[in-house]
């Protein structure tokens, strides 16, 4: 690996079978001290400007001056014992005309758990010029803003900063739009250089957005959530100019420039949302062993007309896949004839699952799974693929369960998706998996969703979803009046639910009494009348 000599980055190697790159670091509160001066609920949090810092670092790595877009997933929370986070940030090759590139940065703890933090996509623009700098200071017609008492208003409201991160100085208003002077502290200018801007330095810039804005008084805790057209002109500055514009449909646009006016950093748009809105705290992240499952989002819609892709079937008749493009007999046959010209090179080639038609699941399963390998293993070994950016689809029909309550009808595929996980993750960029049911607008809106780049996929009715891991509360919200736990559909432990009942409150009846418990635990009973295997379980109560 060659040495990055970043702040935030020790290494990187180029990924094979593609122009993508690969980059580690480990980050800790010994290593990095000055992350120390970021805390959010009592827990230290590496700010977003810093993932932002990591990954424009790791965009110049592949020669990508522009990040795009970056969604913040999840805190990075640091160990308060001192411990390491370990680091990488993941860079595919590029992909379409544009040259576009997926990135994504994870880290890793002392439990061995990979957390993803963030992803997004970066590209190369090759514009040379800047925008305007901000070279008339103080803006004509501007307003001071009192900054008097900020931090510790939003201290109160769970956002503590230290002395690195309190470099904002002056801030002014004029309209909507909010100005400001920032300063890197002489504590962190002593401790080294080599940050495209340092994050405690744009981190303090942004929050004249918490000084003058109209809702500077909410008691929200807010944390950037998504970054749009980012751009870095210049480095190395220590004193910042700034100006945060509101956009419409929310969020801000930001101009960095440093203290003569000239342009350092600019950013389209920056969003933020506050903490918890999604259950997230930053204290369950590398601190506890919380459960976690798999929730499926929906896609919002996406304007695809006039959108030139690609598509080749093979394997495709059982799932109906041969409808929406030119079928091949398998990869191999599909190569000789796009070698002999007598085919374009596809985008997407289609390669259906056929459902299981046996009574022998677990051995349907294992041949599945072994056919599933066998055109993993082909693709990656197909060159003209990989040189072309192009990708495999894996198409199964209800391996996987959506909704709650759904089941999977098809056991056999399911291992498919556990197979080519594994995949993309050492070859990211070369699969894509999808899951149909048995709509036919889910198969007519297949092409359509591919062009969402999501790795995962399921169609339900026609329209898409993703997959998430989230955190499962640990405390259930109980209904507001009496309940009792209820299974539902019957026979699955994973439609357990509280549902209201009046038993408790109502009136005795005949031969009835009321039993006051203090404390309960799950027996093994529990467990075969939740999966209908206890004799009578329509009608034997829990506990």
């Amino acid at each position: 690996m060659e040495s990055i000599g970043h702040p935030l980055l020790d290494a990187g190697v180029p990924l094979p079978d593609s122009d993508g790159h690969f980059l580690t670091g480990r980050w800790s509160l010994r290593t990095h001290p000055w992350l120390a001066d970021h805390t959010v609920r009592g827990r230290t949090v590496v700010p977003g400007t810093a993932l932002v810092e990591t990954v424009l670092r790791a965009a110049d790595s592949v020669g990508c001056d522009r990040l795009d877009e970056l969604s913040l997933e999840t805190p990075v929370v640091l160990p308060e014992d001192g411990g390491v986070l370990r680091v990488q940030v993941t860079i595919t090759g590029s992909e379409g005309s544009d040259g576009r590139r997926y990135v994504s940065l994870h880290t890793c703890g002392a439990d061995g758990v990979w957390t993803r933090h963030a992803r997004g996509t970066v590209l190369t623009t090759g514009v040379s010029g800047e925008p305007a700098g901000l070279g008339s200071w103080p803006p004509a017609g501007a307003r001071p803003v009192e900054t008097a008492g900020l931090y510790e208003r939003l201290s109160d409201q769970g956002l503590a900063y230290g002395p690195v991160f309190r470099g904002l100085e002056t801030v002014w208003r004029r309209g909507e739009e909010i100005y400001a002077e920032a300063a890197l502290p002489e504590v962190a200018r002593r401790a080294g250089g080599g940050f495209g801007v340092h994050p405690a330095l744009l981190d303090a810039a942004l929050h004249a957005w918490s000084a003058g804005s109209d809702d500077a008084g909410s008691d929200a805790v807010r944390l950037p959530f998504l970054w749009t057209g980012v751009t870095l002109h210049a480095t190395g500055a220590t004193k910042l100019r700034v100006r945060l514009t509101p956009v419409t449909g929310g969020g801000m646009s930001v101009l960095v420039a440093d203290d003569t006016g000239r342009p350092v950093a600019s950013v389209e748009t920056l969003v933020t949302r506050p903490l918890g809105e999604d259950g997230g705290d930053p204290a369950d992240t590398h601190t506890t062993a919380a459960p976690h499952r798999v929730e499926w989002t929906p896609l919002p819609a996406m304007d695809t007309e006039g959108r030139a892709r690609r598509l080749a079937v093979v394997s495709g008749e059982a799932l109906g896949l041969d409808r929406l493009a030119d079928g091949y007999e398998d990869l191999a046959d599909l190569a000789g004839q796009v070698a002999a010209g007598e085919c374009p090179p596809p985008d997407y080639v289609l390669a259906g699952i056929a459902p299981c038609a046996g009574t022998d699941v677990a051995s349907e399963a294992v041949s599945t799974a072994g056919r599933a390998l066998s055109l993993v293993q082909d693709w990656l070994a197909d060159e003209t693929s990989a040189a072309t950016g192009a990708r495999l689809v894996l198409v199964t029909r209800g391996a996987v369960a959506v909704a709650t309550g759904e089941g999977v009808s098809d056991l056999a595929a399911s291992p498919v998706w556990g197979l080519v996980r594994s995949a993309q993750t050492e070859h990211p960029g070369r699969f894509v998996l999808v899951d149909l049911d048995a709509d036919e607008a889910s198969l007519t809106a297949l092409p359509a969703a591919l062009d969402t780049g999501e790795p995962q996929l399921a169609l339900r009715r026609g329209e898409p979803s993703i997959p998430g891991v989230a955190a499962v509360p640990a405390t259930p919200k109980l209904p507001d009046g009496p309940w009792r736990l209820q299974v539902d559909p019957e026979g699955e432990l994973d439609g357990m639910s509280l549902v209201p009942c009046d038993a408790a409150t109502r009136a005795l009846g005949a031969q009835e009494v009321c039993i006051e418990v203090r404390a309960v635990g799950l027996n093994f009973r529990d467990v075969l009348v939740s999966l209908g295997m206890y004799p009578d379980a329509e009608n034997a109560l829990l506990g």
